[in-house]
């Protein structure tokens, strides 16, 4: 079983090699992908395998913590996907519940735990009002559970998987207050 965040090559380039995967994805963000409305986009839908028929994300009106709507991958509920839309309308993000903390995979939902910390929007988000919303809302999520964030482009990622690094945003994040910029950003050095 795969589930997409979102269709943009970086994230989709490698769906060729699950040819046998239940491919989950949220219904609009394969709508909007596809065909020439999706090329026109800059989604690449020319380049995903002739086989990729994707199963639509079947979300249900359960509230999942500050999340509106959820899709219980598992029964037993440990495996949580929740809408993120902001870097794309209908990006979606993956909670993995373990006992001693949850993993947030975020996808492009931030490019950066500091992103996140800081209340920014990315540079390609089509509504900046609707990620920060989105980012106010995965802040809530992980002021009230111990949760590890882990967005795929941060190079600290990694680390705060191994270690299993709690992200705890500053307790003002609804309030609107914007970070300085920098102030909780990881720096990849060499």
């Amino acid at each position: 079983m795969v589930i997409m965040t979102h269709l943009h090559t970086d994230h989709a380039g490698g769906l060729r090699h699950f040819p046998r995967s239940k491919i989950f994805v949220s219904f609009g963000e394969y709508q909007k992908a596809h065909g020439l409305p999706g090329k026109l986009k800059g989604y690449l839908p020319q380049r995903w395998p002739e086989w990729f028929a994707p199963v639509p994300i079947p979300f249900t009106s359960a509230a999942f913590g500050s999340f509106a709507q959820s899709f219980s991958v598992t029964t037993a509920g440990d495996v949580v996907v929740v809408p993120t839309p902001g870097h794309t309308p209908d990006h979606v993000s993956v909670i993995v519940k373990t006992g001693g903390c949850d993993y947030f995979l975020a996808g492009d939902a931030t490019y950066t735990e500091g992103q996140l910390l800081e209340r920014r929007a990315d540079g390609i988000s089509p509504n900046v009002k609707i990620a920060v919303a989105t980012i106010d809302r995965i802040c809530d999520y992980l002021s009230s559970t111990p949760t590890v964030y882990l967005p795929a482009h941060d190079p600290a990622t990694a680390v705060r998987l191994r270690d299993a690094q709690v992200t705890q945003p500053l307790p003002d994040h609804a309030l609107g207050s914007v970070r300085n910029p920098g102030q909780h950003e990881t720096i990849f050095q060499e």
